[in-house]
């Protein structure tokens, strides 16, 4: 049995699997932690694109998440200002 010693869920999404020796386990990195989660939505009858997401970034930023999907899967777009949930 492989052994997993760290898994890291970046701020950013993005999920990084690491074995016992520090090297990354390519095999088990899969879509990010908001794609994932973006596509269970989407399987359940919810549009990703019409919900108002947010997230901490690194600084404790709360910033506006905006999903969009691409020919590949969902992809999100960080940064955009904090506008209010009347401008959906």
């Amino acid at each position: 049995m492989k052994v997993v010693k760290d898994i890291v869920f970046f701020p950013n999404g993005h999920v990084s699997a690491f074995d016992m020796s520090g090297e990354a386990i390519s095999e088990i990195n899969t879509k990010g932690w908001m794609q994932l989660y973006f596509d269970y939505l989407e399987k359940l009858g919810y549009d990703p694109t019409n919900i108002w997401f947010e997230a901490q970034l690194n600084g404790g930023q709360w910033k506006r998440v905006i999903p969009f999907k691409t020919e590949d899967g969902w992809n999100t777009e960080f940064g955009a200002p904090k506008i209010g949930k009347e401008a959906l």
